[in-house]
């Protein structure tokens, strides 16, 4: 798939965690792995950039802020620095949306707090448990449906 570098990397890396890296170079099979990648993303992506977009069309700045948010629940190995890109969206919410501001303190707090202890709470539940829940992700779902709730439902 020409002109996403991401959708190849990810095909590439999952091939290679299952053991098939004779399969790297078969570039049929690279193309379907990647066309149901893209596939499976693809429905995220229209409900997530569609319904906003009939809305908030006169308004750009939230459409950008929610085409950040979008870009960071779709990737499937974010970072703790890639979460720092979420300033952005916090931004523009901020002053294009003052009348929520009590409830962006409140999920910019979560945010933060969810970065913050989710590395350590996955290392101590690995410690006492074979497997880990990841923290933040549950409440990085609950800002963005909040934020989706006052931005666009009610708008």
């Amino acid at each position: 798939m020409v002109g996403t570098d991401y959708v190849t990397f990810y095909a590439a890396g999952s091939t290679l965690l299952r053991g098939e890296g004779a399969r790297l170079y078969d570039f049929e099979y690279q193309k379907n792995l990647q066309q149901d990648i893209v596939l499976l993303y693809k429905p995220q992506l229209t409900l997530g950039v569609g319904f906003p977009w009939r809305k908030l069309r006169c308004e750009p700045a939230l459409l950008f802020a929610g085409a950040i948010c979008l870009t960071l629940w779709i990737t499937p190995h974010a970072m703790i620095y890639d979460w720092s890109i979420l300033l952005i969206p916090a931004v523009l919410f901020w002053e294009k949306r003052p009348d929520c501001r009590g409830l962006w303190k409140v999920l910019f707090a979560l945010i933060w707090a969810a970065t913050f202890f989710s590395g350590p709470l996955t290392l101590a539940q690995l410690k006492i448990l074979p497997f880990a829940v990841q923290v933040s992700l549950p409440i990085l779902l609950f800002a963005f449906y909040n934020t989706y709730r006052n931005v666009v439902v009610s708008g």
